[in-house]
């Protein structure tokens, strides 16, 4: 089958911990009972707190970025989401050795983190906020459309397609796939199909019927001549309207 496609160009920073509220004034020491000893208002755990461990990790990653941090310090940062006033390093590598590496931490289920050992349900939300985080980006990242100039890379095409009766292939002036519809009916309306083409701004399309039959019919040769003939009128080029039958498309036109 030939196919006549043209060429024609066509994570801020981390909040510090809250700080713990200095304890009122008490009796001065001359008025304590002997046996009491008098404590220095603070932190149960001075190490915690952003003038500690936490806040250092914190400087760091700041001053040097989130590279300079090794596997179980990210972890451990996560961990400070669901964990607070405690060090949380000891956990972060004791987790990271329970699944075998931070990858696989990150990987987990809810269900599965929410029953490790040490790890709160507070600890499982802020592991599965990466994941949802890597989501979204990978879904924001562009990809390359698919290129169909010929019968070969239609033919690929169309093996890694989910199969439907109709679909509506639009490309642009480099043959560069814009949308791929599919539809329900096998039923060709060139009317909508060109404006569709004109609303995704493509220059050209390519129609592609799963049949049990590859042999055209008198209804398909004319809506593809009808298509071709609306389509000049418009600017919108038709390169085919192939059947496929066991996988091989075959051109109504032939």
């Amino acid at each position: 089958m030939t196919l006549g496609f043209s060429d024609a160009a066509g994570w801020a920073g981390f909040a510090p911990a809250p700080a713990i509220a200095k304890a009122a004034p008490g009796p001065s020491q001359t008025d304590a009972p002997s046996h009491v000893t008098q404590f220095q208002a603070g932190p149960a755990f001075k190490s915690t707190g952003p003038h500690g461990h936490r806040g250092r990790m914190r400087d760091r990653m700041l001053d040097r970025g989130a590279a300079a941090l090794a596997n179980y310090e990210i972890l451990e940062m996560l961990l400070f989401l669901g964990i607070r006033y405690r060090d949380t390093k000891p956990l972060a590598k004791a987790t990271i050795n329970h699944f075998g590496t931070l990858a696989a931490v990150l990987c987990a289920p809810k269900a599965i983190l929410r029953d490790t050992p040490g790890l709160t349900a507070e600890c499982a939300e802020a592991v599965a906020l990466v994941r949802h985080a890597a989501r979204c980006l990978a879904a924001a990242e562009p990809r390359e459309a698919p290129v169909i100039r010929d019968a070969e890379s239609l033919r690929a095409y169309l093996a890694s397609a989910a199969p439907a009766a109709l679909r509506i292939l639009y490309l642009d002036s480099k043959n560069r796939l814009l949308a791929d519809e599919a539809h329900d009916l096998p039923a060709v309306v060139p009317a909508a199909i060109l404006r569709r083409a004109l609303e995704l701004h493509g220059v050209s399309l390519l129609l592609a019927a799963s049949r049990d039959d590859a042999r055209s019919t008198r209804a398909d040769r004319e809506s593809l001549r009808e298509l071709r003939s609306t389509g000049a009128a418009v600017a919108v080029g038709v390169h085919d309207y192939v059947l496929v039958s066991n996988g091989e498309p075959v051109s109504v036109d032939r």
